[in-house]
């Protein structure tokens, strides 16, 4: 099993994914009419349809951006007129932000919705089940790995959001730094056992994207994803489908390690955590490992370094602590 939504339960394996997405691309390329190097968004929230859909883009050779899904017409309006996007991958519950924002594109940017089961012709909708039902085969192209695959943007902090192009190369040089063997913390899949990840973190996000979505998929991990973080489904999700490799920020690193309904018990199938976007504090750190009750690896990253080409490397023999320090 490739992907399950811990929300819905729907889930697909790694050979559905890939025949599924394929679908996908020559859906795009044949009855949509997009062209290798049109810019195609996805705003969806975490879901199988996000991965499905955008495989599929990447493999047409489009370029593909993401929003936000609590984005205003206005912030999105202007992400797609700076990134040229032609075509909108969306759900039934944000269309209406999204039939906000196409009128102000030029030309004729199409909407693509997931759970739309047939396309609507008045409405100008059309619905990705239909066009992966009837999609033709098509040459899908041969794709050069210094061509730009995705262009998120940023967030905002400084000024306004901006695009930020990232090659093929860019993202697989990424993964190799990930998979170094002194850093890699994944067991190997096997017949008999497969790593289950569980996270909430957006795969919009560049951590989400590349640190967990594409590092499960090319390990042959189990990903559980939420479309949204609530305390009730995250607790559930760590009783029904016992991860072994958390994903977190340290906000949700404090949730695990003070919220009284979460238990040793589940966490007890826990070995590997690693938390992002922001320091995790010694104390915090020490907190959750009290509450798990044993000794277990917590990494720690920086999303301003998520696809650097340089990456700092903490070799498990050093024995000194590294904590609230750079790491070298």
């Amino acid at each position: 099993m490739f992907q399950t939504c811990s929300v819905t339960g729907e889930s697909y394996t790694f050979k559905s994914l890939q025949s599924t997405s394929r679908r996908v691309s020559c859906a795009l390329l044949g009855s949509v009419g997009l062209k290798p190097g049109d810019t195609i968004a996805m705003h969806l929230p975490n879901t199988p349809q996000f991965v499905i859909a955008m495989y599929g883009a990447i493999e047409a050779g489009l370029v593909v951006t993401f929003s936000n899904p609590l984005y205003t017409a206005a912030e999105i309006t202007r992400q797609y007129l700076d990134s040229g996007v032609r075509c909108c991958v969306t759900q039934t519950s944000l269309l209406p932000v999204i039939q906000d924002v196409l009128p102000a594109l030029p030309g004729e940017c199409k909407a693509i919705v997931v759970d739309l089961e047939t396309h609507d012709i008045a409405s100008g909708l059309l619905s990705l089940p239909q066009l992966v039902r009837e999609a033709e085969p098509t040459r899908l192209p041969s794709l050069d790995p210094g061509t730009v695959a995705i262009l998120p943007y940023s967030s905002g902090t400084t000024g306004v959001p901006k695009g930020v192009k990232l090659s093929h190369r860019n993202l697989v040089s990424n993964l190799a730094q990930i998979f170094h063997p002194e850093v890699d913390f994944h067991e190997p899949t096997t017949d008999t056992r497969q790593e289950r990840v569980l996270s909430v973190l957006p795969l919009f996000h560049i951590y989400g994207f590349n640190t967990i979505l594409n590092q499960t998929l090319s390990k042959g991990t189990h990903l559980i994803t939420m479309s949204k973080f609530t305390p009730e489904h995250y607790i559930a999700a760590l009783e029904q489908y016992k991860p072994t490799i958390l994903f977190v920020v340290p906000s949700l690193l404090l949730f695990l390690a003070s919220h009284p309904d979460v238990t040793q018990e589940h966490l007890s199938t826990i070995t590997n955590v690693m938390s992002g976007a922001a320091p995790a504090p010694k104390n915090l750190i020490e907190k959750f490992k009290a509450k798990v009750g044993r000794d277990l690896r917590v990494v720690q990253g920086m999303g301003q370094e998520a696809m650097y080409n340089i990456e700092q490397l903490q070799y498990e023999h050093i024995l000194v602590s590294r904590n609230q320090t750079c790491g070298v």
